[in-house]
């Protein structure tokens, strides 16, 4: 037996449920941090409906688990019902295995269709909250950032889904606990410096005890390490036109499109797409008039522009000696490239490559490939535990916990607790099986979250689009009717006449 004592309850919004959950190998309180929504799966057994027990979980309650241990009531569970499976046993009861979602569930209620720019990442998840969350949920632990997200779109996606992406953007973590408050924060930085990091209540050693010790399991692996990474993004917006001070050093603007007629050559390749209505185009100093390749008549300009081919077309040939000057707002291509010069140097490089059109500007394509690094740039510590601590109900993802052990040759390595499982031993007892990581992993959930953002990024919606929104109402209609009957008079025969063949009960019938 532990050194302490402990129980565990189970309510089912203020109804204590507890004698009716089985402790046994189907109750696990699964608590996940960033990347997916935790849950708690337990079973109940009850007589065959429509006897069930009064206070019995229906889909959509609000479930909650306490754990007390001397004493000290922590809630280590708030969530949703989200599924109830009864399953025959022993011939008059059902087992009813149910599982509750944690509060990301009920955060993604809604959809978010939000851009922002120019913003601290703590402004937009407080915003976010404010305007796409369900009542009740705060933001009592999103951490200031001192720094400003240039720009991030959200494309009517899932408010968790839109928290990670920024978390993704800055490299940071996020999480949702119990009390239905959102904690959004630099997870690698340092905890004391920290009020949003906090830490865990126990250490990882040799000699403590804080640990069951055959359970500790501790890898380092750089499988997926990154540390130099391009990001492709979308285009932005550059002014390339005569510098209006051509004395200025250096020189403010320049046209990047200039050429030198050879008089033959009447087609001229451009660097980038160009916003027409901004373009303008000189031949020997003189402004051409322009139209639109496969479009305008080419008789009625002098010069035709193709988009998508990304050239012009002069209509006659110049003569030879000129200067073509191609001037106007530019969508320019967004590549950014971010290396840690340290890394590379003890492990070699190792490099990575992000596709995100959703990326509008140089400056985010480098956060997104900074927080790449930050969270994939150094060896991966996976280290794996279980504890019965008496300290064990006060554990909870987010927190820093230290790697301190002379036997696997780790000292005071800093790691963040990514997951917790809490397993029932007895009706009394959970035990927290623990796991925590010094960098990031890469997995397959990771791949399919970032293949969707860039489905959900790669469609915009205009401003111009008008909401066709479709409302259900119910309306009642009385209707009545009244028949009259008339009666008519005989004389009534059978049918067919006489002379024709004896009639047979029923197969004939009256016939006025």
């Amino acid at each position: 037996m532990p050194p302490y004592t402990s129980s565990i309850s189970v309510l089912d919004g203020t109804n204590d449920i507890t004698s009716m959950v089985e402790f046994d190998s189907s109750f696990n309180i699964q608590s996940v941090l960033t990347k997916q929504k935790g849950q708690f799966s337990f079973s109940i057994k009850a007589p065959k409906a429509p006897t069930l027990p009064a206070n019995f979980p229906v889909i959509g309650d609000t479930i909650y688990v306490n754990y007390t241990i001397n004493n000290n009531k922590v809630l280590i569970f708030g969530g949703t019902l989200v599924t109830s499976e009864p399953i025959v046993s022993g011939g008059v009861l059902l087992l009813y295995q149910m599982t509750a979602m944690d509060w990301g569930y009920a955060l993604d209620a809604y959809v978010v269709k939000a851009n922002y720019a120019g913003m601290d990442p703590q402004t937009i998840v407080e915003d976010l909250i404010e305007n796409f969350a369900p009542a009740g949920f705060t933001t009592n632990h999103v951490q200031k950032g001192n720094f400003l997200v240039s720009t991030i779109q959200f494309n009517y996606q899932q408010l968790s889904k839109a928290l990670q992406a920024l978390a993704t953007q800055v490299g940071w973590d996020w999480y949702v606990d119990p009390q239905k408050d959102v904690h959004f924060y630099f997870a690698e930085g340092n905890a004391a410096s920290s009020s949003e990091i906090s830490l865990a209540p126990i250490i990882i050693d040799d000699t403590t005890g804080d640990i069951e010790w055959p359970t500790l399991d501790v890898q380092v692996d750089i499988t997926n390490m990154k540390n130099a990474v391009y990001v492709v993004g979308g285009t932005y917006q550059k002014n390339f036109e005569l510098d209006p001070n051509p004395d200025a050093t250096p020189p403010q603007y320049a046209p990047i499109d200039v050429y030198q007629t050879d008089g033959v050559s009447m087609v001229f390749p451009l660097s980038y797409s160009y916003e027409q209505s901004t373009m303008t185009i000189t031949l020997g100093g003189a402004g051409q008039s322009i139209g639109t390749a496969q479009v305008t008549d080419p008789t009625t300009v002098e010069v035709l522009y193709d988009d998508s081919g990304r050239f012009i077309q002069f209509t006659t040939t110049p003569s030879a000696g000129q200067t073509i000057i191609v001037q106007g707002e530019a969508n320019v291509p967004i590549l950014a490239y971010v290396s840690d010069e340290a890394s590379i140097a003890a492990y070699g490089i190792r490099e990575d490559a992000i596709s995100d059109s959703k990326i509008l500007s140089v400056q985010q394509a480098q956060e997104r490939a900074q927080a790449d690094i930050d969270m994939f740039g150094d060896p991966v510590y996976t280290v794996k535990f279980s504890t019965i601590s008496p300290y064990s109900n006060q554990l909870s993802i987010g927190q820093q916990i230290t790697l301190n052990s002379a036997k696997f040759g780790v000292s005071n390595k800093p790691l963040i607790i990514k997951q917790i499982n809490f397993v029932a031993r007895t009706p009394t007892q959970l035990e927290a099986q623990v796991q925590c990581l010094g960098s990031e992993v890469v997995s397959f959930n990771d791949i399919m979250l970032q293949l969707l953002q860039q489905s959900l990024g790669s469609e915009s919606t205009p401003a111009s689009t008008v909401l066709q929104n479709l409302i259900p109402i119910v309306e009642t209609i009385a209707i009545s009717d009244a028949v009259t009957i008339t009666g008519t008079s005989g004389p009534y025969v059978w049918y067919p006449g006489s002379g024709q063949p004896a009639m047979n009960w029923a197969f004939s019938f009256w016939q006025v």
